[in-house]
């Protein structure tokens, strides 16, 4: 995939999910696609865009502060809308299509059955749109992997975006460094401190990756081609609930 392409398809979803949701005849239906997935397409395209500009493949110097800040900011909010987005569609289906019989939105025992990847969801697909569940299946993995960005977000540590890697010689300047600079504070020279702090931030080479905290594991992911990989998957799956609201209408 490549930053033209995912901006494409994502530009397509959204275009998509907006004509479909003025189609659509449950009025709940019309708006986890409007204001869900539409909303949600948006605000994932300008996440997408800010840590495209960032994270720029022919960048070496690391990212300073306030350029850290921001890929925090957009890649957490991108893997909170991205799971958001899945649900708003999963919604979608059940009261547009009429999923279940007899479907009662305030009960929380019918809440826990609406998600694209829920077992009777998907038992339920699988009987009324074989292609649309072969699609769902085929991206289980992905959802699961999926879950194991979200879920720390929402629930844990927030992902890390890391703003350079250093080399052996550079991690001793570091210490070194940083040494000094305590050593400064403790005198209350705040001008050599902030000089020192600076030159630490400076060290290293830039590597676009972000850290993960999950239960038990520390993982890195290669941040253009993990983003990039589950935009692609998040717009195939938008356009495939989208196909089938327009074989409704046929």
């Amino acid at each position: 995939m490549s930053f033209t392409s995912v901006s494409e398809a994502l530009n397509e979803s959204f275009i998509q999910s907006v004509n479909a949701s003025n189609r659509c005849m449950n009025e709940h239906a019309k708006m986890h696609l409007l204001y869900g997935v539409g909303r949600r397409l948006q605000i994932i395209r300008r996440n997408f865009c800010s840590i495209s500009s960032i994270t720029d493949k022919d960048r070496k110097a690391p990212v300073d502060d306030e350029e850290q800040v921001e890929l925090n900011l957009h890649i957490n909010s991108l893997y909170l809308h991205i799971k958001g987005l899945m649900d708003n569609l999963a919604w979608a289906v059940v009261l547009e299509l009429n999923l279940y019989a007899d479907f009662d939105a305030t009960l929380t025992k019918n809440r826990r059955r609406v998600g694209l990847f829920n077992a009777e969801f998907l038992n339920q697909v699988r009987n009324k749109f074989p292609e649309f569940y072969k699609t769902l299946k085929a991206k289980e993995r992905w959802n699961t992997d999926l879950k194991s960005l979200r879920d720390p977000i929402a629930h844990r540590v927030p992902i890390y975006a890391v703003p350079s890697f250093l080399n052996k010689e550079e991690a001793e300047e570091y210490q070194r460094k940083y040494s000094q600079a305590i050593n400064y504070l403790n005198r209350l020279d705040l001008e050599e401190v902030e000089r020192l702090f600076d030159e630490i931030k400076r060290l290293g080479t830039y590597v676009p990756v972000f850290h993960v905290a999950e239960s038990n594991e520390q993982k890195l992911y290669p941040v253009n081609v993990q983003v990039e990989s589950d935009l692609d998957n998040v717009t195939v799956v938008t356009l495939e609930v989208i196909k089938l609201f327009k074989n409704k209408e046929q």
